[in-house]
C-alpha cells in the first residue's frame, strides 16, 4: 500500500480499486484505509469509507430539514450485503492485479471467466439486481457464470443467457427473462 508515492504501481491500483467501488457503490465517495500498530502484532489495515447520508435536523424555531452530510464508516459497520459486495469486487479486482503485476490498469485490459455460487447470497433483492448488472460493466472483457436460486438475479440477466437444469440433469436456455417482474420468474421460470 503506496500512499506517499502517487506513481507506484500500488497507487495506481488502490485508485483503481476506489474508481471500481465508487462506481458500484456510489453513495460511498471515497474510500481509504487507516495502518494499526500494536505493539508485538503484526501491522493490520482497516477499511474504511466516506458514505453520504441525509442528516434529520432541527432548527431554533422547531422546523424540521435535511443536511447531506459524509459519515466515516469502517467495513465492520456495513450491512453483511455491502461487505458481500465489496468482498466480491475486492476478490475480482485484487486477482486481476495479481495476475497483471505490470499493467497500470488490470480492470479494464484484463480477460478470463468468474464463477460465482450463488451470487444473491446475503444480498437485499435491490443489491442482487444491481450487482449482477454492474459486474460486466465494471469488468468489460470477464463472463460471469453464476449460480442463483433469486428471480432478481434472473430478471436482470440478458435473454438466452439464462441456463436452468431440471432434475435430471438436463440444461434448458431460457429464452425469455430479462426486465420480467419477480412473479412472472417465479412462476414461468422457476415454478
Amino acid at each position: 500500500l503506496a500512499k506517499e508515492n502517487t506513481s507506484s504501481l500500488n497507487y495506481l491500483h488502490i485508485t483503481i480499486l476506489n474508481e471500481v467501488l465508487s462506481s458500484l457503490l456510489p453513495e460511498y465517495h471515497k474510500w481509504d484505509y487507516e495502518m494499526k500498530r500494536e505493539k508485538d502484532k503484526p501491522v493490520t489495515y482497516d477499511l474504511i469509507m466516506y458514505k453520504n447520508v441525509k442528516v434529520k435536523r432541527i432548527d431554533k424555531e422547531g422546523n424540521t430539514f435535511y443536511e447531506d452530510e459524509s459519515r466515516k464508516l469502517y467495513i465492520w459497520q456495513l450491512s453483511d450485503g455491502e461487505r458481500s459486495i465489496i468482498s466480491i469486487i475486492f476478490d475480482i479486482s485484487r486477482r486481476l492485479i495479481l495476475l497483471n503485476p505490470d499493467e497500470k490498469d488490470p480492470i479494464s485490459k484484463a480477460s478470463g471467466i468468474v464463477l460465482i455460487d450463488e451470487i444473491d447470497l446475503h444480498l437485499h433483492p435491490r443489491w442482487q439486481r444491481e450487482l449482477t448488472k454492474a459486474l460486466p460493466r465494471i469488468f468489460k472483457d470477464l463472463q460471469f457464470i453464476c449460480t442463483t436460486h433469486s428471480p432478481q438475479v434472473i430478471g436482470e440477466t440478458p435473454t438466452n443467457h439464462v441456463y436452468l437444469l431440471d432434475n435430471k440433469g438436463k440444461v434448458i436456455v431460457q429464452p425469455e427473462s430479462f426486465g420480467r417482474r419477480t412473479e412472472w420468474i417465479l412462476k414461468h421460470i422457476m415454478g
